[in-house]
């Protein structure tokens, strides 16, 4: 009996020191690739892999911008990559090789024409007007993972974030694609609709009012999330139906309970608009090149969508849990792939007027 439980524990022991060996394993590999992210990037021209990922980005707005919604396969949009240091313009409009147009621009090599290169001005990942025209605007994606690893380290506690392995807050190359044409797609809205654009940028500040720390509010969120998660899975009309209106009837109660006035109902919905689309036309894209056998320069665009699987389970369950506008990412991508069944030529009016929640409504009375 001694015997067996002294095997039992040299098995225990030698168990525990492979797990330590391990954990040091990833810890030091971490490490070492958070030191080699965590340098300066300003390179004056693109890479070789960002201008093949330049290419599939116009050439998945070619091939399946209509498609993901009405309009964008032939929209003019130029894309601004950034580093640490320099703008990397392209996708041009005509007007643009004039040459007071591209004043402050220095023309570096081939891509699809030329592309620019200027000192980085105020960059962001949003839509910018340069120039008088708007453009989609991404950090190049060795920077964008840099920041995205750092950002994650710093805000979980040790040892966590030594053993948090760093491919989990990597962006792959086919997810880098589509959170450009989402940006691309922000500036689609700005040209087709600036005066709703404006608007919506104009109530960022009701966030400061908005009563996300209400008791009781983010449970109530949570249960929209859920209503909107089953009308979006949901294969019967009349089922999708009843999850529809459930959710309005929800949402309504929502607003009268917490006494929300219009500035902060329209904060709500003008979000939803603007980044909620944003997010539906990312995942939309992502879904039919994964549907097409084609194969495209840089990525691999999987069936599953493992890039949203947590996005996903949030609406479905914890939607008012999330922090600051990105429940609004959420909601508005599901009311839109709502729409996608429910109601066929909801782009236009979406784009232009309408709210999604007023769209949703109609497709139910009708």
């Amino acid at each position: 009996m001694a015997k067996r439980g002294s095997k039992i524990l040299k098995i225990l022991l030698a168990g525990c020191t492979l797990l330590l060996l391990a954990a040091l394993m990833l810890a030091w590999a971490n490490s070492s690739e958070a030191a080699r992210r965590q340098r300066p990037y300003d390179a004056k021209t693109l890479s070789k892999g960002e201008l093949l990922m330049l290419r599939e980005v116009f050439d998945l707005q070619r091939i399946y911008g209509d498609q993901a919604f009405a309009g964008f396969s032939t929209a003019v949009v130029p894309l601004v990559l950034y580093n640490d240091r320099y703008e990397f313009r392209s996708g041009y409009a005509g007007s643009f090789l004039n040459a007071a147009a591209r004043q402050g621009w220095e023309e570096v090599e081939t891509v699809r024409g030329q592309y620019f290169r200027r000192p980085a001005q105020g960059s962001e990942s949003f839509a910018r007007k340069i120039d008088g025209q708007w453009v989609g605007s991404i950090m190049s994606l060795d920077p964008a993972n840099r920041d995205r690893l750092i950002f994650t380290r710093e805000k979980l506690p040790e040892p966590i974030a030594s053993l948090l392995p760093y491919s989990w807050v990597t962006i792959t190359s086919d997810q880098f694609v589509v959170l450009s044409l989402h940006e691309m797609f922000h500036a689609y809205q700005a040209q087709e609709n600036e005066a709703r654009f404006n608007t919506a940028i104009g109530l960022f500040p009701q966030e400061k009012a908005y009563p996300y720390e209400g008791e009781g509010f983010a449970a109530s969120w949570n249960r929209e999330g859920e209503l909107l998660h089953l009308a979006m899975q949901a294969m019967d009309q009349g089922d999708r139906e009843r999850s529809i209106r459930a959710f309005l009837d929800h949402r309504l109660a929502r607003r009268s309970e917490f006494e929300m006035n219009a500035e902060l109902i329209a904060f709500e919905c003008e979000m939803e608009w603007l980044e909620g689309l944003g997010k539906y036309l990312e995942i939309r894209v992502h879904e039919l090149a994964a549907a097409d056998k084609r194969s495209f320069g840089e990525g691999s665009y999987p069936a599953d969508l493992p890039h949203w699987w947590d996005e996903l389970r949030n609406l479905r369950g914890s939607l008012g849990e999330r922090d600051g506008q990105f429940r609004f990412y959420l909601s508005g991508m599901a009311q839109a792939r709502i729409l996608d069944r429910q109601l066929p030529g909801w782009h236009e009016p979406a784009l232009r007027d309408a709210r999604l929640e007023d769209l949703l409504s109609e497709s139910i009375s009708r």
